[in-house]
C-alpha cells in the first residue's frame, strides 16, 4: 500500500471510494428526514402523548378524590344520625343491662 499510492487514493476517493460510502450511510441518519429525526420526532410524540394521559390522571384522580370525600362526608352524616337514633331508642325502650322510659320495669 506504501507503495502504490493511487491504490490508497482511489480507496479515500470521493466518486466511490470509503469516504463516499460513509457520505451516505451517514446522510440517511442525520437529514431531516433520516432515521435520527424520524426516531426523535416518535419520542417527542410518545413523550407528548404520556404527558398528556399523565394530566388526564391527574384530573380523574382529583376527581375520584373530591367524590370519595363527599361519600365520606355523607356516610359519616349517616353513621351519625344512625347512633343519634340507637341512643333515642335505647333510652325508650333500654338497652345495656337498663330499662328505658317506655320499659314496663321502669322505676
Amino acid at each position: 500500500m506504501a507503495n502504490n499510492l493511487a491504490q490508497v487514493t482511489s480507496l479515500f476517493n470521493d466518486t466511490d471510494g470509503i469516504a463516499k460510502q460513509l457520505d451516505s450511510v451517514i446522510t440517511g441518519y442525520t437529514t431531516s428526514d433520516g432515521t435520527i429525526a424520524i426516531r426523535t420526532n416518535a419520542l417527542v410524540a410518545d413523550i407528548k402523548s404520556l404527558s398528556d394521559q399523565q394530566d388526564q390522571l391527574q384530573v380523574f384522580a382529583a376527581q375520584l378524590t373530591s367524590s370519595f370525600n363527599q361519600s365520606f362526608g355523607s356516610l359519616n352524616t349517616i353513621l351519625a344520625q344512625a347512633q343519634s337514633n340507637q341512643n333515642y331508642l335505647s333510652a325508650l325502650f333500654g338497652g345495656e343491662n337498663r330499662n328505658g322510659a317506655l320499659s314496663a320495669n321502669s322505676e
